[in-house]
């Protein structure tokens, strides 16, 4: 079988560091040619950057056409095995709703302490630049990149490629790595808790069903709820008054009020279903060892430290721009 080219320790950890490699090139690669691009239409077609289309098609489309096609070869020819497909019932899939919720509410705070602690370790506000970009699009083109495309390509790289890449070595190293690989992509404090978090969900739906659909949807439907739902009932509410806590500032716009109301206990309802649902299932949780033995020492190969130590990098950036 294919997996057994990977028995012999010194192939296992060689395979492992041309996934890490492959992992750092993208990470190269992404910054390379969103900085020539962004470069190339400011001299010569400069308009384009005045507008939220302009912006996101000028910084992904290469990204999309070019780096992501070569990252996916690069995983594929390094995959010696895959999750097998299997169907996941309606109930039980609506239930990875409120999980991710609650996943996608506690790392969000904890993204929020570490940066407000580092802010004041530092004497630098570290501010939400992906908040700031989203708060000030078109919704039209928030829908197409960033509810739209920006999951399914985050998918079938993250998931469908990386954990196919790496499911040899059983699903806990696997969902594991692909977690942690999609929270530092992100190259920030902000957002790192909350997406290896459910990066770590969605990597265990596609272990357990083989299809990407399933953990596409629910990107999806957090994407729209985060990027589009959540943006425009903020468009409706007294930012200023919400930030000092002030009550009687809200309450002179009721519907805005009303709306902010209705969907923060909306969030709050399904994060508190999601950990119900963790407590009565978490014990339920079967993950499958690997026809290959993993061994943590393989992490530290080359390829995987050059990964980590561009991540460290682009973190640290994100902290003092």
């Amino acid at each position: 079988m294919e997996y057994m080219k990977l028995a012999d320790p010194r192939a296992a950890r060689r395979h492992l560091s041309l996934v890490g490699g492959t992992l750092a090139l993208l990470m190269l690669l992404t910054v390379l040619i969103q900085a020539v691009s962004s470069y190339i239409v400011s001299l010569w077609a400069p308009a384009l950057l005045q507008n939220s289309f302009g912006r996101y098609a000028v910084q992904l489309l290469p990204w999309y056409l070019a780096v992501v096609p070569l990252t996916m070869l690069l995983l594929r020819a390094n995959t010696f095995g895959r999750p097998p497909a299997r169907k996941l019932g309606a109930a039980r899939y609506l239930s990875f709703f409120p999980m991710s919720y609650a996943l996608l509410f506690a790392g969000s705070m904890l993204g929020n302490l570490v940066t407000s602690v580092i802010g004041v370790l530092t004497g630098h506000s570290v501010q939400n630049a992906t908040a700031q970009l989203i708060s000030g699009t078109d919704p039209l083109a928030t829908i197409l990149f960033v509810v739209l495309l920006a999951p399914l390509i985050e998918e079938l790289l993250f998931r469908k490629f990386l954990i196919d890449a790496l499911y040899p070595y059983g699903e806990a190293p696997a969902i594991f790595i692909s977690a942690l690989v999609f929270g530092l992509f992100h190259g920030n404090f902000f957002q790192f808790f909350y997406a290896a978090a459910i990066g770590g969900l969605f990597g265990y739906l596609y272990c357990k069903t083989g299809r990407i659909r399933y953990s596409l949807g629910l990107h999806i439907f957090i994407n729209f709820l985060g990027s589009v739902v959540s943006v425009r009932v903020l468009e409706h509410v007294d930012l200023r008054a919400l930030q000092q806590g002030d009550i009687e500032g809200l309450l002179n716009d009721p519907r805005g009020f009303l709306l902010l109301i209705g969907y923060f206990g909306f969030i709050m309802a399904m994060a508190t279903g999601g950990v119900l649902l963790f407590i009565l299932q978490g014990g339920k949780v079967r993950l499958l060892k690997g026809a290959v033995p993993f061994r943590a020492r393989f992490a530290a190969n080359a390829g995987m430290i050059t990964y980590l130590l561009m991540c460290v990098v682009f973190f640290t950036r994100s902290v003092f721009l």
